[in-house]
C-alpha cells in the first residue's frame, strides 16, 4: 500500500473534486496508477483531519469532496497494510452514528461506481472480508460489554443493524437476543437502519418489543431504491404473506455479501404474526416507495395482496386494516386507477360488514375509524365521493351510535366523525369546489341533529363525551364562520361585478352557488342549553364574523346607469334574496340566545365567561352591528354583567375591564368595516352604526372628567401604543367613509344620507376636538399634563413619531373633506367646513404644513369666493376656509436640503416629507403671547413711537420669504420672483395710496397675531400654468366617481342671499393675464387676512390679565405683577395719532372697569355652589380644572363660557384662584364643567378630588366684544374717522326736499333735516334729541329713507357664467340697553314710511336672548321668528325625548330592582319547585322587558342626538334664512358682536341713545364694513354708566357720540321741538340746559292740561321746599331724606284721593330720586302706607333707571339738605338733572331743601331762582301742607312769555282761589268732575300696565353686557357725601359742545300731510319719542292732523 507521505503535493479542493469525477467515470481496478490516486486522496483526506476531535468521513459534518474522496479509499482495506486506515475507521464508528451509516452507503455507492470495473467474483470476496472485519469489531465490542454486564452499546448495536449480514450473523443475532435492550436509543439517526426492520420480523418477542420501541424514534425513509436493504426486507416479507411460507423471516440474503446457509425453524408462523409487522414496516418504506414497485415487489402486488385479506375475520385483521389505511393515506387515489366506480366503496363496504372490524371499533375506536378518512381522501376527485361522504357519515351517526356500543366508544366515533368533516370542510373550501361543498352541506343538513346534540346538548355534557363535544363545536365554529364569511365576500363579488356595468356576466358572480348551513343553523339554535358559556362563546365568534354586514336593497342592482343584461338582473335578484334570508338565519335566534344565557347565570360567572379568550373582542364586533337586535345582545351581557345601561356604558364596562381584548376587537372591526367601506356598493348603514359607536368611545375615552384616559388606575396595557393604532384605525375609517359616500348617494333616500352624513362629520368633529387628549395619551404624556406643564408642547415645532403617525392619517382625511365641499345641503356643508377648520387646527397647533395639493385646492376655493365654482359655499364659509390656511398661505413647502439642515441643527426633532414645519417667527409670536405684559404692551411703547409712526400709512405685514422648489429652469422661477416683487409693488401702492386716502395713520405694532399670507411669499406664475392646474384640479374634484351624483341627490335647498363685501365697483371681472389675475388673489389673501383680524382678533391677552389677578386684593387699581411697572392711565384725548396710542390709553382703562366688575360682585351676595375638581389638565400655559357636582344647583343657575368664576377650597377663605368657564354640561347626574385659569405660582391646593366653593364673579361677553373691537380697530372702514374724527358741516338742504321729507315720512322740519343729512353724510352723523323731540320718529324716518335708496349687494360676474344678483343691503340699529332697542323694534314694526309717503312694513328681526327681550316684540327675535319657521317647515319631526329619556331610565331601575330582588329569592329557594319555577319565569320575563327598556333606551338616546343636531341644523339654517331676509336688524351694542351677524357687511349702522354708550361699546357694531354710523343720543342727558372713579376720571365714561361733537359742535342735527312736556315744564330744561333753543309743539299747554292744574298747589311746575328736611346716611353708600319721605307721600295721597278715587292715575305716577338708597326708603315706606299693591300703580325709581320713560307727573325727591351741606354729590350733575326734570308730562313736583341746593350748586340756585321768579316755590312744605283742611295759599305761576321761538301758544295759568274744605270733601266735590275729565277726548288717556318696559342693561346668556347702563336703577355710584368729581361747575365748562345758534324768525314748521293711512294703527304715531305713550301720542296725531286740516 502506498502510504501517506508529506502535504508539499497535497491537491486542494477543486483539483480532488476533478480527481474524483474522473475516477467515478473512469472506474481503475489494479495497477501503479491507482496507487497514486490512493496516495492523492489520502493526503487530501489527511489535510482535512480538524487539530482535535473526530474525524468525520461520512457524514454531513465534512465537505462534499472529503466525504467522496473517503468512499474511494473504502478500497485502501484490501491492502494488507491499511492498518492505520482501519483503525481511524474503527475510531470513527464508535464516535459517529452518522458517519457509520455514510459508510454503509458509501460501500453500496463504491460497488456501483469506483470498484465497478472488478470482476463480480473478487468484488463478492473484496465485501464479504469488509464484513468479516466489522463483524470482529462488533462483536468484540459485544464482548466486552457482557463481560462488563453493561448493556450493549449503542454504537457497536447500531453499527450492525446498518449491515444486514451483520445482523444475520449467528454470534451478533445471540448476542442481540440475549441482550435484548429494554429502553430505545434516541441518539440514533432518525431513518431505520435495515437491520431494524429485519428484527421486527424476527420471533422473540422481547426483541420485537424493543424494535417497537425503537420505532418510535424513526422517521419514514427519504429514499428507498430498489435492491436496497429496506426494499429487499419488504420483498421478502411480501412473498411470506402471499406463500404463508414457514421458514423463518428473518433468514435473508445481504446485498453485499454472500447469503449465509439458511437458517430452518420448524415453526409454522401463525398469520398474526406474520402481518402485525407490514403496518410499521409500510410505514417507514411506503413514502420512499414508488407506487409501481408496491405494485410488483418481486412478482407479489402488494396492494391486491392487502385487500384481499380485507375479508379476514381473524385476530390479524387489525393489522390488515392498519395496512390498508396505510396505502390509502400513502397513495389515495392511484389504488383505484383502472378500477371499477363502485369498487372503492366495495372495498370500504367488506371492511364495514367484517365482524372483526365491529369489534375492533368497539376494543379501539379511533385507529379503526381512521379508515374512513382515509378512504374519503383517496376518492377526493372520484365521482362517487358524494355518495361515499353520505355513506360515511350516515354510517357513523346511525349505525355506531347505536346503544349497544359503549359510551366511550360512542364518543369516539363522533370525535372521528368531527374531524373526517372538518377535514372536507377545510379542503372543500380551500379548493373552493362547488361539488364538494354542497356534498358537506347536504351530508350534514341530513345529520345535523346528531351532530348539534353533541356538540351542545346537556346529555352529552360529561367527561367521556368531552373530546367529542369540542371536536363537535369546532367543526360547528369552522362551518358556521365560514358562512358568515361567505357573506362578506359575496357583498364583495356582487359589488365588483355591478361597477364593471355592462362588461359583466354572470360568471362573475362565481361559479359555487351561495348558500349556507341553514339545518347547522337551525340546529344550533335549537340545541343550546342556556348555561352553556362555551356555546355561548363560540356563538358570539361566529356572529362577530358578519355583524357588519345588513340586509341588501334589491333596487341598488336594478339602477339603469349600470344598464346589466336581463340575465344578470336574474342573477343580482337570486344572490340578494338567498343573501337576506341567509342573514336572517344567521341572526335569527343570536338576541334570544344572550339574553336567556346572561338572564340564567350568575354575575360572577358571566364576568367569568367573558374573561374567555376572543369573546370580549368578538362582542366589540357585535356592539359595532347596523342591527339593533345585534348590539342589544352584546349589551344585554354587560347589563347583566357590570350593571350598566345603554350602548356606552356598555362600551364603557367593557373597555374599563377588559381594555387589552376589547381594543384588539375594535381594531378587528375597523379593519373590517373599513373594507366593507371601499369595497361595497353602499354601506350606509354599517358606516352611520360605526360612527355611532367611535363617538361612545371617543366619549367614554377623553370625556372629562370622567373619561377613562383621565383615570389613572385605568388599564395596564400599554396606552401609548393602543391609541396611536386607535387613531390611526378612526382615522382610516373616516377617511374611506368621506371618499365612499359620494358613490353611496344615488342608493340611498336623501333625508336619510343627510342625517347620517351629519352624523359622520358630527364624529370626526369629535374625533379631531380631542386630537390633544390622543395625542398626549400617544405621546405618554398625559399623565405628566396633569402635573405640569406637557413636555410635549415645550418642542412645539418639532416632530416626533407620534406626530408622524397621526398628522400622517389626518392629512388622508384632508384630501377627503374637501371633497365634500361640494355638498348643496346647508347643514352638512356647514359641518364640513367646520370639520375643516378644526382638522387645519390640529395642523397648526402641531406646527406641521398640510399636504400643499390640499393647500392649493383650498386656496383656489378661497380665490373664487362665494359661489365660485361648483360649490354652495357661503360668504362665512369661505372666510372661515381662509382663516384656517392662513398659516401657511404664502409660506412655501421647504426643500428636501433645507429640512435636513434643520433637523441636524435640532436634536431631536424629526422633519418629514410632505409634513414641514412653520417657519420659527410663528414660534417666536406664540411665546410672546404668554407675556402678561403684552396687555399693557402698547402703552409702554405708545408715547416714544408717537411721532415716528404718526406719517405712516397701514402696510401689509412684513412677509416671510420661504424657499421655493425650482424647476430644471432657473430663469423662469427668477423671472417668477421678479414679476411677484413688481405686483407686490403695485398692489401695496394700490394699499397705500387707498389707506391714506382716508388715513394717515400707521398700522399698529401690536393689533393681534397676523398670520403671514400666501401672497407675501408665493411668487406668481410665469405662465398658463397656474391656470391650468386650477383646470386640472377642478377636473380632478369632478371626477370624484359618484360626487356630482352626491350634489344632484341632494335637494337643493333655496340659498339664503348673504350680501357680498362691498366693493367700490358694482361688477368685478375675474380672468385676465396672469399678472392681473396674481394681483387680484394677493388682493384677495390680504383682503381675508383683514377680515379675520377685523372679527376674530385673539382674546387671550385679555384672559392672561384677568386671570392673573388677586381676587382678594384691595383697591380700585386690579394688581398687578411685582415684576411689571404699574400701567400708565391717560385722559382720553379729543384724537388720536395712531392705534398704538389709542391701545395704550384705552386699554388700561377697559382692565379698570373690569376690575371694578370684580370689586362690585364682591359687595352684592353671591351665590356660591360646590364642586369637586375631577381632572386637571396642564395645556400650554394654561392649567384646565374639571369640575363636577352632583349637588342640587340654584333654579336656573348655570354657567356659560364667558362667566369668570372664583374657586376658593371648602373651609378656607385665604386661598381662591378667578377661572373662565370653557364648557357647562348638565345632566340627570349632575353637572359637570371645565374652567381654565393661570397656574399659581404657589400651591394652593388644586388638587383631584377636593371640594372647592364655586362663585360667578362677573361675565366677559360685553368684554369680549369692546376688547375685540379695540384690537380689531385697525381694520375697520372708519378706522381714521374714530381716532381723528372729522365730522362733516351739515349739508345744505333745499326747502323743497325738506317739504317732501316731512310729507313723506311724517316728520318736523328738524327731524326731516337730520334724516336728509345723515343719509347724505359719509363717516359719522351725529343727531341730538333733548327729551320728547322725537329721536324714535327720527329713526323710523331713517329707517324709510334706507329702505327706500338701499341698493343691491355688489355682483361677481365669472367669464362664462351669468352674473348673480346680489341681495339688498340690510340696516343695523342698535342701542345700549334693551329696553331703548326694544321699542325701535316695535316702532319699526308698526310701519314706516317710505320716501313716496306710503306706510311699509319692513321686516325687522330682534336680536338677542329671549329672556332679555320685551314681551311687546318677543315674536320678532330671532330665537322666535326661527321657531316659527321651523314649525312652518313641513315633514320635520324634531322632538324633545329628554323626559321620555328620563321615564326609561327611572322604569329601567325598578325594574333591575325587582330583577335582583327575584334573583335573591330564586337562590334562596328550596326544595319547592313550583316556587322556582314561577320564580325562573318571572325573572326571565323581567329579562326580556330590561333588553327591551334598553333598546329603547338606546333608541332614544340615538333619537335624542338625531333630534339635537336637527334641532342645532335647522335653527343654524333658518337663522341664516331669517337675517337674510330681514330689512332691518337690531340689537344692543353687545349684542351686534355676536358671531352671527358675521354672515352679513352693514354700511349703514344707527347708534340710538348713542350718549349712553362708552366708546368701545359703539365701536362694536361698526366692525362689519360700516362705512356711515349715525348716531342719536342726547349729550346732555345721562352718560354711560361706569363702574370705576377712576376710569371716569380720565373720561372712559365719555361716548363717541361726545368726542365727535367736540370736533365740530355745529355739525349736529338738533331735534329742537318736543312734544312731551308741558309748557311751563320746558323751560326750565329749555333754559337750563339747552341754551333756550328747545321749543313746543303746537298746544302742548292744551295737551298736557290737567284737573288738578287749577288747583293752586297742584300746577304744572311746583317746587315744594321741604325746609325742615335733613339728609341721612342709609347706610349702603347712600343717603336718605325721610321728610322728603313723609312730603311725597301726602303729596300722593293728596292728588290720589282728590284726584283718582277710582285709579284713574294708576300707573301714571313716578317717583324719582337721585339717590338709590331714598328710592328704597320711598318704596319701602309707600308700601307700609298704601299696600303691596302700590308698587304696580306708582313707579319708584331712581333717575339713571327711569332714563327713557315719561309719567304725566314726576315726584322728585332731591335728598341732599342740611346746614353743613356745602356740595350736593352728583346731584350737581347736569345731565342727572336734566333727565329728573324732563320725565313729567303734565306735572313735575320737586321735592328739595331750596336753601342747600342754592348753596351747593350753582345750575340748582339757577333752578330755584327760576322756579321762585315763576311763582312755582312753595316754601315751609312738609306732610302737614298737604294733610291740613285747608289748602296753602299759592301765588299763581307766572305762565311764560310767548316767543318767536316757541311752537306753543301762550299759556295762561288762571289760578283762581280755593275753597277751603278739607281733602274728605275735597275728593266728593271733585269726583265728578275728574272722571268727566279723565274720559275726555281731548285729555290723555291713562297709560296701562305695560307701558313701562322692564330695562335693564344686561344682555342676555350668553352675551352677557358686563357694564350696567346708565339706565339701571339699582346701579349705585359710590360718593362722598360732601363732594363729588361729576359736580357741575358753577360756569359752563369749556369743553362743552356748544349748540347750533338758533334759527332767526319763526316756529317749527308743521307741513305734515293730510292723509296719513297706515295700514295699521301705530301706538306712538306722532312726531314725539316717548316710552309708553301710546295713547297720548294717537291724540296728540289725530290733532295736529285736525290743525292741518284747519
Amino acid at each position: 500500500m502506498v502510504s501517506s507521505g508529506g502535504n508539499a503535493d497535497v491537491m486542494d479542493e477543486l483539483a480532488a473534486k476533478k480527481l474524483l469525477e474522473e475516477l467515478r467515470n473512469n472506474p481503475v481496478n489494479t495497477g501503479g496508477s491507482t496507487d497514486e490516486y490512493l496516495k492523492k486522496c489520502l493526503d487530501f483526506v489527511d489535510s482535512k483531519k480538524p487539530r482535535s476531535g473526530p474525524s468525520h468521513l461520512y457524514c454531513s459534518r465534512t465537505t462534499e469532496v472529503v466525504r467522496e474522496a473517503a468512499t474511494f479509499l473504502i478500497r485502501l482495506q484490501a491492502y494488507q497494510n491499511s492498518q492505520a486506515w482501519k483503525e481511524r475507521l474503527i475510531a470513527l464508528f464508535r464516535e459517529c452514528l452518522d458517519c457509520v451509516r455514510g459508510y454503509a452507503e458509501a460501500r453500496g455507492r463504491s460497488d456501483k461506481t469506483y470498484l465497478s470495473s472488478f470482476a463480480p467474483n473478487t468484488l463478492r470476496r473484496f465485501n464479504e472480508t469488509i464484513d468479516k472485519w466489522q463483524s470482529e469489531i462488533v462483536l468484540a465490542s459485544f464482548r466486552d460489554a457482557v463481560a462488563s454486564s453493561n448493556p450493549l452499546p449503542s454504537f457497536s448495536l447500531y453499527h450492525a443493524l446498518t449491515n444486514l449480514a451483520i445482523t444475520q450473523n449467528l454470534e451478533v443475532r445471540n448476542f442481540i437476543i440475549d441482550n435484548a435492550p429494554t429502553n430505545p436509543y434516541t441518539d440514533w439517526p432518525k431513518e431505520p437502519p435495515p437491520g431494524l426492520l429485519l428484527l421486527r420480523l424476527d420471533t422473540d418477542e422481547r426483541v420485537r418489543e424493543w424494535v417497537r420501541k425503537q420505532w418510535s424514534h424513526c422517521v419514514p425513509l427519504t429514499k428507498n431504491e430498489s435492491g436496497s436493504p429496506h426494499m429487499l426486507i419488504l420483498s421478502i416479507l411480501a412473498k411470506r404473506l402471499q406463500s404463508g411460507d414457514i421458514n423463518h423471516a428473518s433468514s435473508i440474503t445481504s446485498t453485499t455479501s454472500t447469503p449465509p446457509p439458511s437458517q430452518q425453524n420448524d415453526t409454522i408462523l401463525p398469520p398474526l404474526q406474520l402481518w402485525s409487522p407490514l403496518p410499521d414496516v409500510l410505514k417507514l418504506t411506503l413514502g420512499a416507495t414508488p407506487f409501481k414497485t408496491i405494485r410488483n415487489l418481486d412478482g407479489v402486488d402488494l396492494v391486491k395482496l392487502i385487500e384481499g385479506h380485507l375479508h379476514d375475520n381473524d385476530k390479524h385483521f387489525p393489522h390488515v386494516l392498519r395496512s390498508f389505511i396505510r396505502l390509502l393515506q400513502t397513495f389515495g387515489p392511484q389504488l383505484w386507477e383502472n378500477e371499477a366506480s363502485e369498487y372503492p366503496q366495495v372495498k370500504i363496504d367488506a371492511i364495514r360488514d367484517n365482524p372483526t372490524f365491529d369489534q375492533l371499533i368497539q376494543k379501539n375506536t379511533q385507529p379503526a375509524l381512521q379508515v374512513f378518512d382515509a378512504y374519503l381522501t383517496s376518492v377526493w376527485k372520484l365521482d362517487i365521493f358524494s355518495e361515499a361522504l353520505a355513506k360515511t357519515v350516515a354510517f357513523m351517526c346511525g349505525d355506531l351510535l347505536h346503544p349497544r356500543y359503549e359510551t366511550s366508544c360512542r364518543s369516539k366515533v363522533m370525535l372521528v366523525l368531527a374531524q373526517i368533516l372538518r377535514s372536507v370542510h377545510q379542503k372543500a373550501k380551500s379548493e373552493m369546489s362547488a361539488r364538494h361543498l354542497v356534498a358537506f352541506r347536504e351530508t350534514t343538513g341530513i345529520h345535523a341533529q346528531s351532530l348539534s346534540i353533541v356538540a351542545f346538548s346537556r346529555e352529552y355534557k360529561g367527561d367521556v363525551w368531552a373530546d367529542a363535544r369540542a371536536a363537535m363545536r369546532v367543526l360547528f365554529q369552522d362551518v358556521l364562520a365560514a358562512d358568515a364569511s361567505e357573506l362578506h365576500e359575496l357583498v364583495i363579488r356582487l359589488s365588483v361585478t355591478y361597477r364593471n356595468g355592462p362588461s359583466s356576466s354572470v360568471k362573475d358572480l362565481g361559479n359555487i352557488p351561495f348558500q349556507i348551513h341553514e339545518a347547522m343553523w337551525n340546529r344550533l339554535y335549537g340545541s343550546l342549553a342556556t348555561d352553556d358559556g362555551e356555546a355561548m362563546a363560540l356563538l358570539i365568534r361566529v356572529i362577530a364574523i358578519s355583524a357588519h354586514l345588513d340586509a341588501l336593497d334589491m333596487d341598488v342592482y336594478h339602477s339603469s346607469s349600470r344598464n346589466p343584461s336581463e340575465e344578470l338582473k336574474r342573477a343580482y335578484r337570486t344572490e340578494v334574496k338567498t343573501y337576506n334570508q341567509a342573514l336572517e338565519i344567521i341572526r335569527k335566534g343570536f338576541s334570544y340566545a344572550m339574553t336567556n344565557y346572561a338572564g340564567n347565570v350568575r354575575r360572577a360567572t358571566l364576568q367569568e365567561f367573558l374573561q374567555r379568550n376572543e369573546v370580549v373582542g368578538s362582542l366589540m364586533a357585535v356592539m359595532f352591528s347596523p342591527s339593533e337586535e345585534l348590539q342589544s345582545a352584546a349589551q344585554e351581557l354587560a347589563m347583566q354583567a357590570y350593571d350598566v345601561e345603554g350602548r356606552d356604558g356598555s362600551f364603557k364596562a367593557y373597555i374599563q375591564c377588559h381594555p387589552g381584548i376589547a381594543f384588539k376587537g375594535i381594531f378587528s372591526t375597523l379593519r373590517t368595516v373599513n373594507t366593507a367601506v371601499e369595497s361595497f356598493i353602499e354601506a350606509c348603514t354599517i358606516s352611520r352604526s360605526t360612527v355611532l359607536c367611535l363617538t361612545d368611545i371617543i366619549d367614554i375615552l377623553c370625556a372629562k372628567p370622567e373619561g377613562l384616559f383621565w383615570d389613572s388606575t385605568f388599564s395596564d396595557i400599554h396606552l401609548p401604543e393602543i391609541v396611536m393604532e386607535l387613531w390611526s384605525s378612526m382615522a382610516e375609517v373616516i377617511s374611506s367613509i368621506f371618499k365612499r359616500t359620494p358613490t353611496w348617494a344615488p342608493y340611498k333616500d336623501t333625508d336619510w344620507m343627510v342625517i347620517w352624513m351629519r352624523d359622520a362629520l358630527l364624529f370626526a368633529r369629535d374625533m379631531v376636538k380631542q386630537y390633544t387628549v390622543f395625542h398626549s395619551v400617544a405621546s405618554d404624556t398625559l399623565r405628566t399634563s396633569q402635573v405640569g406643564p406637557s413636555p410635549v408642547k415645550a418642542q412645539k415645532g418639532k416632530m416626533n413619531k407620534t406626530d408622524k403617525v397621526m398628522m400622517g392619517k389626518m392629512e388622508i382625511t384632508i384630501g377627503e373633506i374637501i371633497k365634500w365641499l361640494k355638498l348643496t345641503d346647508p347643514e352638512l356643508l356647514h359641518q364640513s367646513v367646520q370639520l375643516l377648520r378644526m382638522t387645519l387646527k390640529c395642523f397648526e397647533e402641531g406646527s406641521v404644513r398640510p399636504p400643499q395639493a390640499s393647500l392649493d385646492r383650498l386656496e383656489g376655493i378661497v380665490e373664487k369666493g362665494e359661489g365660485g365654482g361648483k360649490n354652495h359655499l357661503t360668504r362665512d364659509h369661505i372666510r372661515t376656509i381662509g382663516e384656517a390656511i392662513s398659516p401657511w398661505v404664502g409660506i412655501e413647502e421647504k426643500s428636501e436640503q433645507e429640512g435636513e439642515e434643520e433637523e441636524e441643527e435640532s436634536d431631536d426633532g424629526i422633519e418629514f416629507v410632505g409634513m414641514k414645519t412653520v417657519t420659527k417667527e410663528k414660534e417666536k409670536k406664540e411665546k410672546a403671547k404668554t407675556k402678561i405684559d403684552d396687555f399693557f404692551g402698547a402703552s409702554s411703547k405708545g408715547k416714544g413711537k408717537e411721532k415716528a409712526t404718526s406719517s405712516k400709512p397701514p402696510e401689509p405685514a412684513k412677509p416671510k420669504m420661504g424657499i421655493m422648489k425650482t424647476s430644471s429652469s432657473k430663469s423662469g422661477s427668477t423671472q417668477g420672483s421678479s414679476k411677484l416683487k413688481e405686483i407686490r409693488d403695485q398692489v401695496r401702492q394700490q394699499q397705500q395710496w387707498r389707506t391714506t386716502s382716508t388715513s394717515t395713520i400707521s398700522a399698529p405694532l401690536k393689533p393681534a397675531p397676523q398670520p403671514v399670507t400666501k401672497g407675501e411669499a408665493k411668487s406668481a406664475p410665469t405662465s398658463e400654468k397656474e391656470d391650468e392646474g386650477e383646470e386640472e384640479s377642478e377636473s380632478e374634484d369632478s371626477d370624484e366617481g359618484g360626487m356630482e351624483d352626491l350634489v344632484k341627490m341632494q335637494k337643493s335647498p333655496k340659498k339664503p342671499k348673504i350680501p357680498a363685501p362691498p366693493v367700490r365697483r358694482g361688477i368685478v371681472m375675474l380672468g385676465g393675464d396672469v399678472k392681473t389675475v396674481a394681483k387680484q388673489r394677493y388682493t384677495a389673501r390680504e383682503e381675508a387676512r383683514r377680515t379675520q383680524l377685523r372679527l376674530k382678533p385673539d382674546l387671550n391677552p385679555l384672559h392672561r390679565l384677568i386671570l392673573s389677578w388677586d381676587y382678594d386684593h384691595t383697591g380700585e387699581d386690579p394688581p398687578h405683577p411685582k415684576n411689571l411697572p404699574p400701567p400708565r392711565f391717560s385722559p382720553i384725548p379729543d384724537s388720536f395719532q395712531n392705534h398704538d396710542q389709542y391701545r395704550s390709553i384705552l386699554e388700561p382703562l377697559l382692565a379698570l372697569e373690569c376690575w371694578s366688575q370684580v370689586v362690585k360682585a364682591k359687595e352684592e351676595p353671591q351665590e356660591e355652589t360646590t364642586w369637586e375638581i375631577a381632572g386637571k389638565q396642564y395645556v400650554d400655559e394654561w392649567l384646565e380644572l374639571d369640575l363636577a357636582t352632583t349637588d342640587q344647583l340654584p333654579t336656573k343657575w348655570f354657567l356659560s363660557e364667558t362667566d369668570v368664576v372664583l374657586l376658593r377650597p371648602t373651609g378656607s377663605q385665604n386661598r381662591s384662584i378667578m377661572a373662565k368657564v370653557q364648557s357647562f354640561k348638565q345632566s340627570v347626574r349632575g353637572c359637570l364643567a371645565s374652567a381654565r385659569c393661570r397656574p399659581p405660582s404657589e400651591d394652593i391646593g388644586l388638587t383631584v378630588r377636593t371640594k372647592w366653593r364655586l362663585t360667578k364673579v362677573f361675565s366677559l361677553s360685553t368684554v369680549h366684544r369692546e376688547y375685540a373691537a379695540l384690537i380689531g380697530l385697525p381694520y375697520y372702514d372708519l378706522f381714521d374717522r374714530i381716532l381723528r374724527p372729522q365730522p362733516a358741516k351739515l349739508p345744505s338742504i333745499s326747502p323743497e326736499r325738506l317739504r317732501h321729507t316731512m310729507g313723506a315720512y311724517a316728520v318736523n322740519e328738524p327731524q326731516a333735516a337730520a334724516i336728509l343729512g345723515s343719509m347724505e353724510t359719509e363717516g359719522f352723523a351725529l343727531i341730538q334729541g333733548p327729551p320728547g323731540t322725537g329721536k324714535t320718529s327720527t329713526i323710523m324716518g331713517l329707517v324709510g329713507s334706507f329702505l327706500s335708496n338701499r341698493t343691491q349687494g355688489p355682483s361677481s360676474v365669472e367669464p362664462g357664467k351669468t352674473a348673480q344678483k346680489a341681495p339688498p343691503r340690510k340696516l343695523l340699529i342698535c342701542a345700549p340697553s334693551n329696553a331703548a332697542i326694544d321699542e325701535v323694534t316695535k316702532r319699526i314694526r308698526d310701519g314706516v314710511r317710505d320716501s313716496k309717503g306710503t306706510q311699509i312694513v319692513p321686516k325687522v328681526v330682534r336680536v338677542g336672548h329671549d329672556s332679555s327681550i320685551n314681551v311687546s316684540v318677543k315674536d320678532l327675535s330671532l330665537d322666535a321668528l326661527v321657531a316659527t319657521k321651523m314649525n312652518a317647515e313641513p315633514g320635520k319631526d324634531i322632538t324633545n325625548t329628554s323626559s321620555e329619556i328620563a321615564e326609561l331610565r327611572k322604569e329601567l331601575q325598578k325594574v333591575n330592582a325587582d330583577r335582583l330582588q327575584k334573583i335573591a329569592e330564586f337562590q334562596n329557594t328550596e326544595n319547592n319547585s313550583a316556587r322556582s319555577t314561577l320564580l325562573d319565569t318571572e325573572i326571565k320575563a323581567l329579562n326580556a322587558k330590561r333588553s327591551s327598556l334598553n333598546n329603547r333606551l338606546n333608541q332614544a338616546r340615538d333619537k335624542e342626538k338625531d333630534s339635537s343636531r336637527a334641532l342645532d341644523a335647522a335653527k343654524r339654517r333658518f337663522r341664516q334664512e331669517v337675517l337674510a331676509e330681514a330689512d332691518v336688524i337690531c340689537s344692543t351694542l353687545s349684542g351686534a358682536g355676536h358671531e352671527i351677524l358675521e354672515l352679513f357687511d352693514f354700511e349703514t349702522v344707527v347708534i340710538d341713545e348713542a350718549c349712553q354708550s362708552i366708546e368701545l361699546s359703539s365701536l362694536i357694531p361698526l366692525k362689519y364694513r360700516c362705512k356711515r354710523c349715525i348716531m342719536v343720543g342726547d349729550p346732555q342727558q345721562l352718560a354711560p354708566t361706569v363702574l370705576s372713579r377712576k376710569a371716569s376720571k380720565f373720561n372712559y365714561e365719555q361716548s363717541l357720540f361726545v368726542r365727535i361733537q367736540k370736533h365740530r359742535p355745529e355739525a349736529v342735527h338738533l331735534l329742537s321741538i318736543q312734544y312731551r312736556m308741558h309748557p311751563v315744564i320746558s323751560i326750565l330744561p329749555s333754559k337750563v340746559f339747552y341754551s333756550g333753543r328747545l321749543q313746543d309743539g303746537p298746544d302742548m299747554a292744551q295737551k298736557t292740561a290737567q284737573p288738578w292744574h287749577k288747583e293752586s298747589l297742584f300746577g304744572p311746575y311746583r317746587f315744594f321746599n321741604v325746609s325742615q328736611g335733613q339728609e341721612s346716611s342709609s347706610g349702603s353708600h347712600s343717603l336718605i331724606n325721610s321728610a322728603e319721605v313723609d312730603v311725597a307721600i301726602a303729596l300722593y295721597n293728596r292728588v290720589r284721593l282728590q284726584f283718582s278715587p277710582n285709579g284713574e292715575l294708576d300707573t301714571r305716577i313716578g317717583v324719582v330720586t337721585m339717590y338709590r338708597g331714598q328710592m328704597l326708603e320711598l318704596r319701602r315706606r309707600f308700601i307700609s302706607r298704601f299696600g303691596t299693591d302700590i308698587t304696580s300703580k306708582v313707579d319708584f325709581n331712581t333717575v339713571d333707571g327711569f332714563q327713557g320713560q315719561e309719567k304725566d307727573i314726576i315726584i322728585l325727591s332731591c335728598v341732599r339738605a342740611g346746614p353743613s351741606v356745602e356740595r350736593v354729590g352728583f346731584l350737581a350733575d347736569v345731565r342727572r338733572m336734566n333727565v329728573a326734570l324732563t320725565r313729567s308730562r303734565s306735572s313735575l313736583f320737586v321735592l328739595g331743601h331750596a336753601s342747600t341746593l342754592e348753596r351747593g350748586d350753582h345750575t340748582w340756585k339757577r333752578i330755584v331762582e327760576d322756579a321762585r321768579e315763576r311763582l312755582c316755590l312753595v316754601d315751609g312744605v312738609s306732610r302737614g301742607t298737604f294733610e291740613a283742611p285747608t289748602l296753602v295759599k299759592v301765588p299763581a305761576a307766572v305762565a311764560p312769555k310767548p316767543s318767536k321761538k316757541s311752537a306753543s301758544k301762550s299759556i295762561v295759568d288762571s289760578t283762581a282761589s280755593l275753597t277751603l274744605m278739607p281733602p274728605s270733601e275735597m275728593k266728593k266735590s271733585h269726583c265728578a268732575a275728574t272722571a268727566a275729565s279723565m274720559k275726555s277726548p281731548t285729555d290723555p288717556q291713562p297709560s296701562s300696565s305695560n307701558t313701562k318696559i322692564e330695562d335693564t342693561t344686561k344682555e342676555e346668556h350668553p352675551d352677557h353686557v358686563g357694564y350696567p347702563s346708565a339706565r339701571d336703577g339699582d346701579v349705585e355710584m359710590a360718593e362722598d357725601t360732601t363732594s363729588s368729581s361729576l359736580t357741575a361747575p358753577r360756569e359752563p365748562p369749556k369743553s362743552k359742545p356748544r349748540l347750533p345758534p338758533p334759527k332767526p324768525k319763526g316756529g317749527p314748521s308743521l307741513f305734515i300731510p293730510s292723509k296719513r293711512p297706515p295700514k295699521r294703527p301705530a301706538e306712538n304715531d306722532g312726531p314725539g319719542d316717548s316710552v309708553g305713550s301710546s295713547s297720548i301720542k294717537r291724540r296728540l296725531a289725530a290733532e295736529v292732523r285736525d290743525i292741518y286740516k284747519s
